[in-house]
């Protein structure tokens, strides 16, 4: 099987580099890195497993910046730095408002600790990239609520506008905690706030601010990070409505630089729907009730019922421990996939059907294992496999493998995203709600737009 690339390992020269900045690149402050891993079907092999289970906690140099990460606020709610990242080759640096010194920290608030903060509130929030006088310009915006008594930060982490919050029903009192951009400590901002029905939603406006920075960072639409999977940073149970990808960059050339972007997807899903990956090469949306069922470790083995993208899709042939083997005679465009789909003697294809998703043309087709296919993967779940499209480097932050097993029915949608093949799958493992999650999935994959 593929054996990942340790994280730490590959960056923690510039990890080490960048502690004494003021802005950390994502890779480390985020706790929703992307690691070098392998997601497999229908084996779920996850062999890479990063930071803290891979012994990231084990290297002190870097536990530092987790612990002062996870230890942001008591009683209040911070703007937290969520920029650039360097997978493959790095990415340039955040940009910083020329002669703007970061915060300092502050080891205890001198203000008296607010009130319990709603429940619903106590979460990450992600919004979208934003320029803040004073502070500089980042990709994605973070803001995150916490109780408690004691307020810890750090300036490498990139924690920002850190307030003390009083709120109520449907409003919110922000006091700052010091000096920053432009701001002065004590100063009072109000502002109402509002849940969408699923609470995964949130809508702050300001009503009143003398500090323009935070009201520039805190105001508008945030979106809940609830990730079943805690090594992932996919938003969960979601409200119905428009949605964006974080991580996700379908033109990324193989194994190329990476950088969190926002919005590269954008999807409209009803109400029940979960975002249940978000990976630079892969991401999913889930009905929640089989999301319910997932754990760290994705979904029970063997059970898959899900809209499945995927970048870069090359055909993979058939070896005993179903691995990555590209196949150099499959041609990497939507009909050369689909004409090696319908000549593999594992599997069997309808004919393939047009479809345009945002003014990118494509084809699907719908695939199941022939019942004259009976070889089975060496490890694997005990039924016929044949896994039919891998990334095509296991070099890279997000190596999956796509297969298919047993009696399990997949619609492969490809696209061609202006010259790049890019991968749809609606998948499930139990052939007789397939056609259920078919009708479901197609008018939220039609809803996709491409950044």
């Amino acid at each position: 099987m593929t054996t990942p690339i340790d994280p730490v390992e590959r960056h923690l020269p510039e990890a080490l580099t960048d502690l004494a900045s003021p802005r950390t690149p994502d890779y480390f402050i985020d706790i929703l890195g992307q690691t070098a891993r392998v997601r497999q079907r229908p084996a779920w092999v996850r062999p890479g497993r990063w930071f803290g289970v891979n012994g990231f906690f084990g290297r002190p140099a870097i536990v530092a910046v987790v612990v002062v990460l996870v230890a942001v606020v008591g009683g209040g709610i911070l703007l937290a730095q969520r920029n650039q990242s360097t997978i493959g080759s790095p990415a340039s640096s955040p940009s910083v408002a020329p002669g703007t010194a970061a915060p300092s920290a502050a080891a205890t608030s001198s203000l008296a600790p607010a009130a319990a903060l709603p429940n619903a509130l106590l979460y990450s929030w992600m919004g979208p990239s934003r320029t803040i006088e004073g502070l500089g310009s980042w990709t994605r915006t973070q803001i995150v609520f916490k109780n408690g008594l004691t307020y810890t930060t750090g300036t490498q982490v990139g924690t920002y506008l850190t307030s003390d919050v009083d709120a109520s029903i449907g409003t919110m009192r922000l006091t700052l905690r010091q000096d920053e951009a432009g701001c002065h400590a004590g100063d009072v901002g109000d502002y109402t706030w509002s849940l969408a029905p699923a609470g995964a939603t949130l809508t702050l406006t300001v009503s009143a601010d003398p500090c323009a920075a935070r009201a520039n960072a805190f105001g508008g639409t945030w979106f809940r990070q609830a990730c079943t999977n805690t090594e992932d940073g996919c938003l969960g149970d979601m409200d119905a409505g428009v949605h964006p990808s974080q991580y996700l960059t379908p033109r990324r050339p193989v194994g190329g630089p990476w950088q969190p972007m926002w919005g590269a997807l954008t999807y409209t899903v009803p109400a029940g729907w979960s975002n249940s990956q978000d990976w630079p090469n892969e991401f999913s949306l889930t009905p929640s009730a089989d999301y319910a069922k997932e754990t760290a470790d994705g979904p029970p083995a063997g059970a898959y019922h899900e809209i499945w993208v995927v970048a870069q899709p090359r055909g993979n042939k058939a070896v005993a421990d179903c691995g990555r083997s590209i196949d150099p005679k499959a041609d990497q465009t939507v009909d050369g996939l689909l004409r090696w789909v319908a000549a593999e003697p594992a599997l069997t294809s309808t004919a393939p059907v047009p479809i345009t998703i945002d003014g990118h043309p494509g084809k699907w087709v719908d695939v199941a294992l022939k019942a004259t296919w009976t070889p089975k993967c060496l490890g694997g779940i005990g039924k016929p496999e044949r896994d039919m499209f891998a990334y095509p480097t296991e070099q890279a932050d997000d190596a999956w493998i796509a297969g298919i097993a047993g009696k399990e029915r997949e619609r492969v949608i490809l696209l061609d995203l202006d010259g790049t093949t890019f991968g749809i799958l609606i998948d499930s493992s139990d052939p007789a709600r397939f056609d259920d999650l078919v009708s479901q999935a197609m008018p939220i994959i039609q809803s996709f737009k491409f950044q």
